[in-house]
């Protein structure tokens, strides 16, 4: 009886892991957009990005491509681009984020294809922007940044992207995040058109403290800040019809670590008391048997 119990409880487990990727960074949700496909939680060009199957993980990678020989592809994380026409959009895009990573990982290959002879293969770029809203001017401040310049690669390779913090103890609002075909954007015209296919899988963000956390754990529908968490945290989540009663928080295996009811407002404060450093997962109900929203936690 145990043994089934535990079994359970792995699965409700599973199943609140996936419902609360909203930013999926193993690419694995998509949906139609600009007339291609672009990944669940990603703005994308009119043409030069799309999906691709040859995955390091899972069944899908995101994949942007140059096109008519100068034309870049790229996606931005976020759904507020406003234009393809605004360079990459990452001044009106983003993600709202609670957590101020120090480097970005994950796995890429970049695949040149004709270049013009004598010529030198172009580099992918990745963008990363953290921000925060100045209520005084009305516009985002930069508090992090990062460039990074990919050279071409035939197999999936680890690549790290150290994120420069630009404003000491300022915590961002939110993380706009680019992955660009190429830096130059021209390839040999003389060819069939074939140029440069950049394809990425697999993204981590890292905490200045070495704890490698996923973009859905961060960015998704329930929110713990901060996260990893020290001491006391609160765990808050999206408006509108969603109105939890209970939350429970289990660990890896399954055990039911703490349950909360009568939960009323917009977010739960709680403290490490009891939890040992380690992954955990929580959940939100409304009432029992309800659909819950589910996400994901790190106690130092």
């Amino acid at each position: 009886m145990q043994r089934l119990f535990l079994m359970a409880m792995l699965l409700t487990i599973a199943a609140c892991g996936a419902g609360a990727q909203t930013i999926d960074e193993g690419f694995e949700q998509w949906k139609e957009a600009l007339g291609s496909e672009a990944p669940v939680g990603w703005s994308g060009s009119a043409a030069g990005c799309g999906i691709d199957s040859a995955a390091r993980s899972g069944r899908f990678a995101a994949s942007v491509w140059n096109w008519y020989y100068y034309g870049k592809g790229f996606f931005v994380m976020g759904e507020g681009l406003d234009h393809p026409s605004i360079p990459y959009g990452l001044d009106r895009t983003g993600t709202a984020i609670d957590f101020k990573p120090a480097r970005i990982t994950g796995y890429y290959r970049y695949r040149a294809g004709d270049i013009a002879e004598g010529e030198q293969a172009d580099s992918a770029v990745v963008l990363v922007l953290l921000k925060k809203y100045n209520h005084e001017t009305g516009r985002p401040d930069t508090v992090g940044y990062a460039t990074a310049f990919l050279k071409p690669v035939d197999d999936y390779t680890p690549f790290t992207i150290d994120i420069i913090d630009a404003a000491p103890g300022m915590m961002p609002d939110s993380i706009a995040l680019a992955l660009i075909s190429s830096n130059s954007g021209f390839c040999d015209v003389q060819s069939a058109g074939t140029c440069y296919y950049f394809t990425v899988d697999d993204l981590r963000l890292t905490s200045p403290s070495g704890v490698s956390l996923s973009v859905a754990d961060l960015l998704g529908q329930a929110r713990v800040v901060p996260n990893p968490v020290w001491t006391v945290a609160r765990i808050t989540w999206d408006g509108g019809t969603f109105h939890p009663r209970m939350l429970r928080i289990y660990d890896v295996r399954g055990n039911l670590m703490r349950n909360v009811e009568g939960i009323t407002g917009g977010g739960v404060t709680f403290d490490r008391s009891g939890l040992a450093p380690g992954s955990y997962i929580f959940e939100l109900r409304e009432a029992a048997g309800n659909a819950a929203v589910c996400g994901r936690f790190v106690v130092q």
